[in-house]
């Protein structure tokens, strides 16, 4: 486990995250079910679009039943720990949202933030605080790259690197920005793809937040 530089997001790296059955059982679950992932999105206020430019990875329509139920409860075990490890404050989370995806050869995430802001904020009435990312892949590991990028809150800091290492949960204030480098993975086969689960913990906004 690790925990950021000052100038950088406060970070925290927990590896061997599920046991080997829960770990299995997800893998297993994203390697049955290609016929159920479609093209990620990116969303605006009015708008939520395809955008190959920005973002090229692929969702799954059809994540949910035990597997999620099992990862979903690991991660909101150790919630608070992991909160205060990031640096933010205490909230009770409103929504917590997990989303599996896909990154093939050529995928990429361009710099973001997982926080909504104008009236993309506006219209949600909810705040994403603390993203967290499951990854997962079979072995032995057959693509390279799609490495996350954290960058510095200031400048003066270099960006972090984060390998996508097979059972590694990574988790940083949503308000970071962040990216996934480019994915190299020869011959493309669904069976070597770079997993993740994608987790985010919302908070209902105040008053004053608003």
């Amino acid at each position: 486990m690790s925990v950021g530089l000052s100038r950088l997001p406060r970070h925290v790296v927990l590896d061997d995250f599920l046991d080997q059955s829960q770990h299995l059982a997800l893998l297993s679950n994203a390697l049955g079910s290609e016929d159920s992932f479609v093209a990620t999105q990116i969303g605006g206020a009015d708008v939520i679009t395809h955008d190959p430019g920005f973002r090229r990875s692929w969702r799954s329509t059809r994540f949910g039943g035990e597997v999620k139920a099992l990862l979903r409860a690991a991660v909101v075990r150790r919630f608070d720990e992991i909160r205060e490890q990031v640096g933010v404050p205490v909230f009770e989370p409103e929504r917590i949202e997990l989303e599996l995806a896909a990154h093939r050869d050529g995928s990429f995430y361009r710099p973001h933030v997982d926080t909504a802001t104008g009236e993309s904020q506006e219209a949600d009435g909810r705040d994403r605080m603390v993203t967290m990312v499951y990854y997962f892949h079979r072995q032995p590991r057959r693509f390279s790259g799609g490495e996350i990028v954290l960058y510095p809150f200031v400048p003066g800091a270099e960006p972090v690197l984060i390998e996508p290492a097979d059972n590694r949960l990574i988790a940083f204030p949503s308000l970071a920005i962040h990216e996934v480098r480019p994915v190299s993975c020869p011959g493309d086969a669904w069976a070597d793809a770079r997993f993740a689960v994608n987790i985010w913990f919302s908070r209902q906004r105040s008053p004053e937040h608003s």
